[in-house]
């Protein structure tokens, strides 16, 4: 058997191992979160409430232990796996790898924990990840978070959950999602956020439908096919379609043929 492995330092007189930990979770942290725009709006609009993305993102590390469960977990298992593929020796790592070669080999075992992990974080927790980078957000403004700014981080959060797609894709792709909002989440954005979201109001809540062309769904469904929809295979294929491509676009009302679910 032929494998690659790779020597790493994982702590110092000044960095322990516990540090070494906490550093890739806040790493994995960002990339699901901050890394291609995928809530690049939430950011946005955290940043004009005074809230930058590290303080956010930092918040949310020292806080795992109030997010959903299964967001916990995702974390946990990650940490674990991060520690279950250290060795002391390179000779240990090699006993290891032959024993376990069909799992390196299929892909089960071995790949880049960063990048599985993130794609579970994206994709199979999509609702808890974003319940809990809204609460950080509260959380962090404190006291100080006013009714409209709340208003505002609802309408930001709602036009997320619309429009970003998540597993397993062919059943969400068949659904059509309805934003209702008092916020024009997708003109502010359009605009490069170039004023506050404040001044994007409506004097009245309008309702909005969401849906995919068929060419990106033709587009996402033949790489499903190919690479498969587990993380490893989603690793694969958002090399050639960002996350941000992974999503609704938002339309007039919903079409009557397809299941509908409002987002508030």
């Amino acid at each position: 058997p032929i494998v690659e492995i790779e020597e790493i330092v994982v702590d110092t007189p000044t960095f322990s191992f516990e540090e070494y930990l906490e550093a890739r979770t806040f790493h994995l942290l960002l990339t699901i979160f901050y890394y291609e725009g995928n809530y690049e709006e939430f950011f946005e609009l955290t940043e004009q409430f005074g809230v930058s993305p590290f303080d956010l993102v930092a918040r949310m590390a020292n806080s795992l232990e109030h997010a959903p469960l299964e967001f916990q977990r995702v974390i946990d298992n990650f940490v674990q796996e991060g520690v279950d593929e250290l060795f002391d020796t390179k000779e240990e790592c090699i006993e290891w790898a032959v024993q376990n070669f069909a799992g390196l080999v299929d892909g089960t075992t071995g790949g880049n924990l960063l990048s599985k992990y993130s794609m579970i974080g994206r994709f199979y927790v999509f609702n808890e990840g974003i319940e809990f980078l809204k609460a950080s957000c509260i959380e962090a403004i404190g006291d100080g978070l006013s009714d409209p700014q709340m208003e505002m981080l609802d309408a930001v959060v709602g036009y997320l959950r619309a429009i970003m797609l998540h597993v397993p894709f062919e059943e969400d792709l068949k659904r059509s999602l309805r934003w209702i909002t008092r916020y024009d989440v997708e003109r502010w954005r359009s605009e490069s956020y170039s004023m506050p979201l404040s001044s994007y109001s409506f004097s009245e809540v309008q309702e909005y439908s969401t849906s995919i062309s068929e060419d990106t769904q033709a587009k996402i469904i033949s790489r499903i096919r190919t690479f498969g929809e587990h993380p490893a295979g989603l690793g694969k294929f958002t090399r050639t379609m960002f996350a941000t491509d992974l999503r609704r676009q938002v339309a007039g009302r919903s079409a009557e043929n397809r299941e509908v679910q409002v987002i508030a």
